[in-house]
């Protein structure tokens, strides 16, 4: 795509959708902001490059890229843009069509078995609502991520391939001191601006689609910033930094990042009061929503209400049976209702749940024997957590999707820890290293195959955990 400042500086952005078990996203970009800088000619891509050195974080130029996306998407063709970037946000001052270009179309993301892919993170007790997960694939789009919603359970996945990409990057961006200052600086001007703007949500009368849209713009930037301290980035980066120091210092920082970040991801999203459901009860308020109804509306959805156009009562009635999305034609897809089983039945495989021996990643090495106690918390219960870990007991082996602040207490309480999901970054990790405890993450399915009660052995040494005796004999 073809972008302009409106200071005069101008470059090309290569774009690519997934492929199937590849990573979408800017593969080449040559975008300055100076009214001096040169670029090279579009129908020359891959000739000159720009004398000036790039003014733009590839963070900002995966935002910037995003925006374009969307106005294309919603004209439906190539768009010659121009824009400017002032007070730590972007502007789209024109757009106008591109019309010496031949379209091609991508080829479709081809989605086979769950195998291909990695499981990233998964929510019980409700799931995630259909509305979150659009704000999700804002971002997730450009990985091949698939959501599936079925039966309360929220679970997405990504490629292999993707997995394999991702970790590359994530060691591209650690190990440079100027491209992790610049990622930490946007991201912490980002915390600062988002909550400024929320905190005054509450003053707000009503809401006109200008304010929708930069709200909504707030929730989806989240995510950009958030999913480079997940596991899928980091983890590559922190088996490599003890011969980096760079490295290493940038994965402390990280871990930091991460930890205030999810805070920040907690009062959006999450808890008590969050600026999600302040800002959706008033939108609700505003057509005659009620939230829950509200949240089973997509982005666009939303936005058509400000026109008078609503979803039919049967589509959201399906959604909030089950939803899935996934990426085809490089533009994100969804089903819903019975339409999800058929998705199901050719991508979901059966899991062993008779398995007496469970392998994962060894965040925290050591050796333990003791009784399962598993927490599982979603989005419908996320404030009944502190009630969960008051009936575990000392010295039980904690099971649970993953660890987060809220899950401290019972973590300063278990002899060991196991997550499904997670890296060596995550707070399981970290938090089981700080207090000496052995931990074992990436575990994939180990709430579902442990019980309340089980006698297990933590092997956080091999990375394995063995089943001595279930519970119920």
């Amino acid at each position: 795509m073809l972008i302009r400042s409106a200071n005069g500086g101008s470059g090309w952005v290569s774009c690519s959708p997934p492929q199937e078990g590849e990573l979408g996203g800017v593969i080449e970009n040559s975008v300055v902001a100076d009214v001096t800088a040169t670029s090279p000619n579009p129908s020359s891509r891959g000739g000159g490059k720009s004398t000036m050195p790039q003014k733009l974080s590839d963070i900002q130029i995966f935002e910037l890229s995003r925006l374009i996306v969307q106005i294309e998407n919603h004209y439906g063709f190539p768009c010659d843009i121009e824009w400017a970037w002032a007070n730590g946000q972007f502007y789209i001052t024109q757009s106008r069509p591109i019309t010496t270009l031949n379209v091609i179309k991508s080829p479709t993301t081809i989605i086979k078995s769950v195998r291909d892919y990695q499981r990233l993170f998964q929510w019980r007790g409700g799931g995630l609502p259909y509305l979150f997960s659009d704000l999700y694939m804002q971002t997730y789009k450009s990985l091949g991520c698939v959501i599936i919603s079925k039966n309360g359970i929220w679970t997405n996945y990504l490629p292999n391939r993707v997995v394999t990409s991702t970790l590359t990057i994530g060691v591209d961006l650690l190990s440079s001191e100027e491209k992790f200052l610049v990622y930490k600086n946007d991201f912490e001007y980002f915390r600062e601006e988002s909550r400024v703007f929320f905190q005054d949500v509450i003053t707000w009368k009503d809401v006109d689609q200008m304010l929708f849209d930069r709200a909504i713009e707030f929730f989806a930037r989240l995510f950009i910033y958030y999913s480079k301290a997940e596991f899928f980035y980091s983890d590559k980066a922190y088996a490599e930094s003890s011969k980096n120091e760079t490295l290493g210092q940038n994965l402390l920082e990280m871990a930091k990042i991460k930890e205030w970040g999810r805070s920040l991801m907690n009062e959006m999203f999450f808890s008590s009061g969050n600026y999600f459901d302040t800002f959706l009860t008033l939108l609700g308020v505003k057509f005659g929503l009620g939230l829950k109804d509200i949240k089973f509306h997509g982005v666009f959805e939303l936005r058509q209400l400000f026109h008078g156009q609503g979803v039919l009562s049967e589509e959201i009635a399906r959604r909030k049976d089950a939803f899935i999305f996934h990426v085809e034609h490089g533009q994100v897809s969804t089903l819903s209702g019975r339409e999800v089983d058929t998705f199901l039945s050719f991508f979901l495989e059966s899991e062993q749940a008779a398995r007496t021996i469970l392998q994962g990643t060894v965040a925290n090495s050591g050796r333990y024997t003791g009784l399962v106690k598993v927490i599982h918390y979603g989005y419908e219960d996320f404030e009944a957590v502190s009630a969960k870990i008051t009936v575990m007991n000392q010295g039980d082996v904690l099971v649970a999707e993953s660890t987060s602040p809220e899950l401290l207490l019972a973590c300063k309480k278990a002899g060991a820890i196991l997550t499904n999901q997670g890296g060596l970054l995550s707070h399981a990790a970290i938090i089981s290293r700080e207090l000496a405890v052995p931990c074992i993450v990436g575990l994939g399915n180990a709430t579902d195959i442990l019980h309340d009660g089980d006698l297990v052995e933590v092997d956080a040494t091999n990375g394995v955990v063995r089943i001595l005796e279930k519970a119920n004999g």
